[in-house]
């Protein structure tokens, strides 16, 4: 790299209060991130959300027992070791979200969409209330428009 390229990058370079709220964050480590992440969630006054996952094993030769042996093992693994999956979400309305693994690649649904989460779905059963749907604005109409489609209440609208 040259001394010019070199002096072109630095010019660039910006200090923290100089970046533009939506912008996206970019960290050399997950942990810088989730520092980043946690500030953002703490900072923002919208009702917060958690979901919870409902892990479930696709077995017939497990007993019971070691199924659920095995579901309380997973439950304390760090995310390093889930593909950075979470056993707990935090969600807060008006943040923007990034979708960090491909579901569904025709849809748009990919590793990178963005999008502000706008509404939060959930349902109680006997006192206790989970997640059911997460209705995010996409920076791109078309992304998520299959899934949209598919919803008998579908904000289409939006």
């Amino acid at each position: 790299m040259t001394h010019a390229d070199i002096q072109l990058i630095k010019s660039r370079e910006k200090t923290s209060n100089e970046i533009p709220n939506e912008a996206i964050h970019l960290f050399y480590s997950n942990a810088g991130a989730n520092d980043f992440n946690l500030t953002k969630l703490a900072n923002t006054m919208t009702e917060e959300f958690i979901s919870t996952a409902k892990d479930t094993i696709k077995s017939s030769s497990l007993t019971e027992r070691s199924r659920a042996n095995i579901l309380k093992t997973v439950k304390s693994f760090k995310p390093s070791e889930t593909q950075e999956m979470l056993h707990k979400l935090q969600h807060k309305t008006s943040i923007k979200y990034m979708v960090t693994v491909n579901i569904s690649i025709s849809d748009g649904l990919v590793n990178g969409a963005t999008g502000e989460l706008m509404q939060v779905d959930s349902e109680s059963h006997r006192s206790e209330s989970s997640v059911v749907r997460l209705w995010i604005k996409f920076a791109e109409s078309r992304v998520g428009s299959f899934a949209r489609s598919k919803q008998p209440h579908s904000r289409n609208a939006d």
